[in-house]
């Protein structure tokens, strides 16, 4: 029997690279001003929203499922929760959010809302199901919250909205501000959607000309129903960092807005020069121009989602003419995974490509290959820093390794140049060179 069970092939467990979805959910209800969150489920599932809440005020509660409520039902409990949050901190709107184990039996959460009648949104979204993920999550409650809270608006007003990668690392915040700022350079106003939002400007998120996604993996199903719904279209831009992609989303958001700017190559090779004149002076200050050459011998990897990879793929190799040994490209979508290595290979020289959504496939291609320098979350470079020394640039959630008070951008003209220098910075700290 022992050998029967010894010589039997297992299939190996899938260890996902994404987190619940209540993460998601609690993520972008912390953008909300004043906004709470009720889970419905035990107390291991108030972990998601207890994290998202580090990074952003959020009150949240839960319902202490138990076996009572699993045998009996929970929804006279979902009730009670939500009236206390309404009456303890009066909150702008409550996502009450269901788990694993309130969907599997089947509580009638909506039922429960409504009978209450509350004067504000109180919203249920799906934060459970095994097949569930943040990025799932996340989107799923960016799409509930403008379903619920839009009405169609007969009078369009010059304004684009742009879909914020909402916790995507310790940047995204300012990443969107710059590129609102950017594009009003040039004459365009635009409103980023889920950041510090509040519940009457969200109503006129349906007035826009135009939605733009900076990531295929934040906005597409809202974005979808917007369409539908507002008639509002959409286009998905390259991930915008790097002098190259950020000419890209300024030219790409003028030609869907139908917009015609004057002398708008011009102002873009302005933009351009200024950035380039302000990273070879920086460097003349310190004298490191002889740096380089020893960095490009530095072997390095990304380990990231495809957009923002692509992106850095682009800066390294073809801007900064540096160079990219191994790339991890992290996806929930494996039937892609030929289509992205083909495109990799195609535009870019790295050793070695692998594409996965396995967190212990990413942890033990790296932990086998030399990373001197390393592109990606905090899970990431745990995994690696005790083999030599490493410079670490956090490009993903989590990026809690390091404390961050200062407002600080990796998109646009000037969030590429605090990317070099962050990227050198850490270079030359970690690697010692004088």
């Amino acid at each position: 029997m022992n050998n029967e069970i010894d010589n039997t092939v297992h299939k190996k467990c899938l260890d996902s690279i994404e987190k619940c979805g209540i993460l998601g959910v609690s993520q972008v209800m912390a953008q909300i001003k004043n906004a709470s969150v009720v889970i419905h489920g035990p107390r291991g599932c108030v972990f998601p929203a207890y994290e998202a809440s580090i990074v952003d005020n959020l009150n949240f509660s839960y319902t202490e499922m138990c076996r009572r409520s699993t045998i009996f039902g929970g929804e006279n409990d979902v009730a009670e929760k939500i009236l206390d949050e309404y009456y303890e901190n009066h909150p702008s709107t409550i996502a009450v959010v269901t788990t694993c184990g309130s969907q599997i039996i089947g509580d009638d959460i909506k039922g429960s809302i409504n009978k209450l009648d509350l004067q504000i949104p109180v919203i249920c979204i799906e934060g459970g199901s095994f097949t569930n993920s943040q990025i799932k999550g996340l989107n799923k409650t960016m799409y509930q919250i403008v379903k619920s809270i839009c009405r169609k608006n007969s009078n369009p007003q010059q304004i684009i909205n742009i879909f914020a990668t909402v916790g995507k690392s310790y940047t995204w915040k300012e990443d969107a501000r710059q590129l609102k700022a950017l594009l009003h350079e040039f004459g365009v106003e635009a409103r980023v959607l889920f950041l510090d939002a509040e519940i009457e400007e969200i109503k006129e998120y349906s007035d826009a000309i135009l939605n733009v996604m900076l990531d295929q993996n934040y906005g597409k199903q809202c974005a979808e129903y917007m369409k539908e719904a507002f008639s509002i279209p959409y286009i998905q831009v390259p991930y915008p960092i790097g002098l190259k992609n950020s000419e890209k989303f300024v030219q790409k958001v003028i030609q869907a807005c139908n917009m015609e700017v004057l002398d708008l190559e011009e102002k873009l090779m302005e933009k351009r020069t200024q950035a380039r004149n302000k990273f070879l002076s920086s460097l003349g200050r310190v004298n490191t121009f002889r740096h380089f050459e020893s960095i490009k011998r530095l072997t390095k990897a990304i380990a990231a989602y495809e957009d923002i990879s692509f992106g850095l793929l682009e800066l390294m190799i073809h801007e900064l003419e540096d160079s990219v040994d191994y790339v991890v490209i992290k996806t929930t979508d494996l039937d892609k995974k030929e289509e992205i290595k083909q495109y990799i290979e195609d535009n870019y020289s790295v050793k070695e490509i692998l594409v996965t959504n396995d967190r212990t496939e990413v942890i033990t291609f790296l932990q086998t290959h030399e990373v001197q320098v390393l592109f990606g979350s905090d899970v990431e470079y745990y995994a690696v820093r005790n083999n030599q020394p490493v410079a670490y640039v956090n490009i993903e959630y989590p990026g809690t390794y390091e404390i961050h008070m200062k407002d600080e951008s990796y998109t646009g003209f000037l969030g590429t140049l605090n990317f070099i220098e962050n990227y050198y910075n850490k270079i030359v700290n970690a690697h010692k060179m004088i």
